[in-house]
């Protein structure tokens, strides 16, 4: 069951929800007057002391509608990308101690649609990703993004994710924003950034609703503390 909680950052009280084999959805502002978005989790993981999380990904991206998403057994239409695994099978979030500021460290992120039960995966992009440890070490928050592009026949799904060097820093709201904004943070490595293809169409549904979606369940929790969604063209 979602939970609404809070954490101390800075001394500032934040807010987050944790989702369990759960899904945020969201109508989009804008609708469907777009064609290019990009998107932006602001999270951190929970973890059991120092296991691995096994059989995750956080899958995050746009359908059709809020009554058949991602989370549902067939969904209208679904594009986006899954950030490890491929949506059936799902792959192993590994701990990293981190010299006492501990990380969960994954790669093989790919382009996902799906349309009714059918799953479809671009190429993966082997690119090491690192989501902070909640409740461990210094008080730290993440950010998973990606840049979505609509084309003739293929769609593009570009990642920006943090890479080792930048693992122990607490990524702001304000951090949230710039990479909304540009697919950057000024003085912080990241990865990604290579486009990755996959033929997706609007036929069976028109893209207008957020969707993040987490399909662990038990201790294994995702802590969302944000999401952002700017439209680039």
């Amino acid at each position: 069951m979602a939970v609404i909680a809070q954490h101390v950052f800075g001394g500032v009280t934040y807010p987050y929800i944790t989702l369990e084999n759960e899904e945020i959805v969201r109508p989009l502002a804008i609708g469907t007057n777009w064609n290019s978005l990009r998107i932006v989790v602001q999270c951190a993981a929970r973890v059991v002391g120092t296991s691995d999380i096994l059989n995750t990904s956080l899958i995050v991206g746009v359908c059709s509608g809020v009554g058949a998403t991602w989370g549902s057994p067939t969904t209208t239409n679904f594009a986006g990308m899954t950030f490890t695994g491929n949506g059936a099978t799902y792959y192993t979030w590994t701990y990293v101690a981190n010299s006492g500021n501990p990380t969960l460290s994954f790669a093989n992120m790919s382009g996902i649609k799906k349309v009714g039960s059918v799953i479809t995966l671009s190429a993966a992009q082997a690119t090491n990703t690192y989501v902070p440890v909640a409740d461990q070490g210094l008080a730290r928050r993440g950010l998973l993004a990606f840049t979505l592009t609509k084309g003739a026949t293929n769609y593009t799904m570009t990642p920006h994710v943090v890479a080792s060097g930048s693992s122990a820093i607490d990524l702001t709201l304000a951090n949230a924003v710039e990479v909304c904004e540009s697919g950057a943070l000024n003085g912080v490595v990241m990865g990604g950034g290579v486009g990755l293809t996959l033929a997706v169409s609007e036929a069976t549904g028109r893209f207008d609703t957020l969707s993040v979606y987490w399909p662990r369940t038990g201790a294994n929790l995702i802590e969302i503390y944000s999401i952002f969604v700017a439209r680039l063209a």
